[in-house]
């Protein structure tokens, strides 16, 4: 597990973005950043508490979680004590490889056992879920190389299996057309675990629907109040 401040000017409040498999800080790149500090963390063939460093008087500390990244923030959490002001899981859950809850176990061995530049390609296709929206998301993402992208999916796995999480998120943002995380599961898993389950229309990767992070944090109050997009 790696981490990385993409601001930090002693702000009085942070935002934790645990981001995906594979992914780096860059990654979500186009999203603005106000209001808050913000530290990405990414990477996760090895998940140690003691890698999350936060330093400063923070007022309020806010997780946001993407993908594979609820089950690193679900660590975090439970193994230092963290317990945040808000807590905003999209397109994971605590249970990542699952018939039942997240990608089903099947496809994730095979993702793992068959992973290649071309079948990475074609994840990275379903998961911005169109050729617009990939080449979008390429022009801030940096490729990890094949064989520690293995490791980290091998290292998930086993994180998995370690840990009963019992953790208490606010949110839950997933969307209907996640080609990563089947929806039903995703429901099923958080379903009577958070205050709100926010459905919307758009692929596993989400975020060119927000233009910042704070706007992904207003997208949740807006909802809450029965305002805001399906």
């Amino acid at each position: 597990m790696q981490s990385y401040w993409l601001k930090k000017e002693n702000s009085s409040s942070l935002l934790i973005f645990f981001t995906g498999w594979g992914m780096k800080p860059a990654s979500t790149g186009h999203l603005k950043i106000t209001n808050h500090d913000l530290l990405v963390i990414y990477d996760y063939r090895e998940m140690h508490v003691d890698e999350l460093k936060i330093s400063g008087n923070y007022n309020d500390i806010m997780i946001v979680a993407w993908s594979m990244g609820v089950l690193a923030a679900a660590y975090i959490m439970q193994e230092a004590a963290l317990k945040p002001t808000l807590a905003i899981a999209i397109n994971g859950t605590g249970v990542p490889i699952s018939d039942q809850y997240g990608i089903p176990v099947d496809i994730y061995t095979g993702t793992t056992q068959t992973l290649s530049d071309h079948s990475l390609k074609k994840f990275l296709l379903r998961m911005c879920g169109s050729k617009t929206g990939y080449d979008k998301f390429m022009e801030n993402h940096v490729i990890a190389d094949i064989p520690s992208l293995k490791d980290e999916l091998i290292a998930i796995e086993k994180k998995q299996h370690d840990y009963s999480f019992k953790q208490k998120w606010d949110h839950a943002i997933l969307c209907q057309n996640d080609s990563i995380f089947p929806y039903a599961n995703m429901y099923a898993y958080w379903d009577g675990k958070v205050q709100d389950i926010i459905s919307i229309q758009a692929p596993h990767f989400p975020f060119f629907i927000w233009d910042s992070w704070t706007s992904i944090i207003d997208f949740c109050k807006e909802k809450k109040d029965g305002k805001g997009f399906n």
